[in-house]
């Protein structure tokens, strides 16, 4: 019984998206439809219409309700009964079908495009408001960002014309000096600085000596010399440190990094074609930490890093499509300000609070969540002097706010296609 109505529903959902909505639906009949023949069941057919065809809304009124008796009549059934066509426009279109008993329902949800019609009658998008609201939300929370006393405060005291505090800086410099732990991410935002600011006289020169000293002297990768405890290959860090060797030796091309004995222009070179093969990888399989509300923050920050200062445009341009990806990412599986989906390496107090979650500013930033603006890595990253421009869309995507969305996606590989991608 329950495969028959399920051939039935797969039937009904194919001919709903392919015949014009003025017609009667076809249900092609299986050879098992005597098994159901008399069997009364009630089909609602809901819909609702789209401002575009990226965006879709829920909830709409019944397109048509119709009892009907399913009976064995050769190789086709028909309902009698015609979706009201004023309902439906051209573009995107969206049907919950529900096929009842008695005792049991089954439902499912269709997307269908439909050609002609009329246009979609929702108010239509401003997305320059949209740009011109985030680009307000991204100044005020740099003005926040400049109140503290942490590195990436310094940064962006010095985007605003304050002088920054020189021991936050220094204390930056020590532990990267020390290879501790993590020292990729503060590297990271060293990099950036030193890009943004690293000749800026409201800098103590003092600062600047240390701050160029402590970047040529940082172990890059597994083949240079040292033993320390620093984790390299994650895929957080695996581009944490390939983009700063790559913008670090971008900084100092002809100046020799002690630690390798390569000049910077050699270690541009090498860095180069491991962050190439990651934004490949990344591309074609997806984030190996899918959707971490903790370590896509880390990949994120290195990202905007290269998109704001790679000297190669292909680098450029490919890192912000990557960053594209990583926000619709953001933008359809936010629920009220939670980047609480299903994760690679997530912490459990990330997922319990969104306050602790390290996208977070980043996504208040982005589509103003109710939440109490919060701060975090790349979102720092974001306010301090980026120029990476967030297409208008995901912006949209990200404000819209169904309340069902069913989301179906995929990261990597099975061990069968393996051999195929080499």
């Amino acid at each position: 019984m329950m495969r028959t109505v399920t051939k039935i529903l797969l039937a009904l959902l194919i001919l709903a998206g392919c015949r014009e909505q003025t017609q009667p639906i076809q249900i092609l009949s299986p050879t098992s439809m005597a098994q159901v023949t008399s069997t009364t069941f009630r089909v609602e057919i809901r819909g609702s219409i789209s401002p575009s065809q990226l965006i879709l809304l829920y909830n709409g009124q019944p397109l048509t309700s119709t009892e009907y008796t399913l009976r064995s009549v050769g190789s086709h059934s028909l309902i009698q009964g015609t979706p009201r066509s004023s309902r439906l426009v051209g573009g995107q279109n969206r049907l919950t079908v529900s096929l009842r008993t008695t005792a049991k329902t089954w439902s499912q949800t269709v997307s269908f495009l439909r050609q002609g019609g009329t246009p979609s009658p929702s108010t239509p998008i401003d997305f320059r408001r949209l740009s011109r609201d985030m680009q307000t939300r991204k100044t005020a929370y740099l003005q926040q960002l400049a109140r503290g006393t942490d590195l990436h405060a310094q940064i962006a005291r010095l985007q605003l014309r304050q002088k920054p505090l020189s021991q936050p800086i220094l204390d930056a410099c020590n532990k990267v000096d020390k290879r501790k732990d993590t020292s990729d991410f503060t590297m990271a935002t060293l990099i950036r600085l030193a890009h943004l600011h690293g000749n800026d006289p409201l800098l103590p020169t003092s600062v600047q000596v240390r701050l160029e000293n402590s970047i040529r002297n940082f172990r890059y990768w597994l083949d240079e010399p040292g033993r320390d405890n620093m984790i390299m290959w994650s895929e957080n860090h695996l581009l944490l440190f390939a983009s700063s060797e790559y913008l670090g030796g971008h900084l100092y091309p002809n100046k020799i990094f002690p630690n390798a004995g390569l000049s910077g222009l050699a270690h541009t070179r090498k860095a180069r074609v491991r962050i190439l093969r990651w934004l490949d990888e990344r591309w074609r399989f997806g984030f190996g930490e899918w959707y971490s509300p903790v370590y896509l923050a880390y990949s994120m920050g290195p990202l905007l890093n290269l998109v704001d200062f790679a000297p190669d445009a292909d680098i450029r341009n490919r890192a912000s499509m990557v960053l594209d990806l990583a926000i619709f990412d953001l933008a359809r599986l936010t629920h009220r300000g939670s980047f609480g989906v299903t994760a690679g390496r997530a912490y459990a107090s990330k997922k319990f609070s969104a306050k602790k979650q390290n996208v977070r500013g980043l996504i208040d930033i982005l589509f103003a969540t109710p939440q109490t603006p919060a701060g975090g890595y790349v979102a720092n990253f974001f306010a301090n002097g980026s120029t990476y421009k967030v297409p208008h869309v995901l912006l949209a995507i990200g404000k819209d706010t169904p309340q069902r969305l069913v989301d179906r996606s995929r990261h990597g590989l099975s061990f069968e296609e393996a051999p195929r991608h080499g």
